[in-house]
């Protein structure tokens, strides 16, 4: 996602003709905003019924492999593809 808005960045800036320092300004958020985001991966987890504390969640009905599973059929279908 950063490279994205970096990407966008670099061609918004020349289409709308700003200045540079627009970004080096996406750069430093991105660089502030990366240990908030770090930090909140690893205090909260992502479920059905919404955001919850990690420790919240139980483990025994935790739905992780099933999701990390599609996750990557669809990594190996774009792969596929690509190739």
């Amino acid at each position: 996602a950063a490279w994205l808005l970096l990407q966008l960045t670099e061609v918004l800036t020349e289409l709308l003709d700003l200045p540079d320092v627009a970004g080096r300004f996406v750069v430093l958020i991105l660089i502030v905003g990366f240990f908030p985001a770090i930090i909140f991966a690893w205090a909260f987890e992502l479920t059905p019924e919404g955001i919850k504390r990690e420790h919240e969640v139980d483990r025994s009905q935790s739905i992780t492999p099933q999701t990390g599973r599609k996750l990557d059929f669809v990594i190996i279908g774009m792969l596929v593809v690509i190739a």
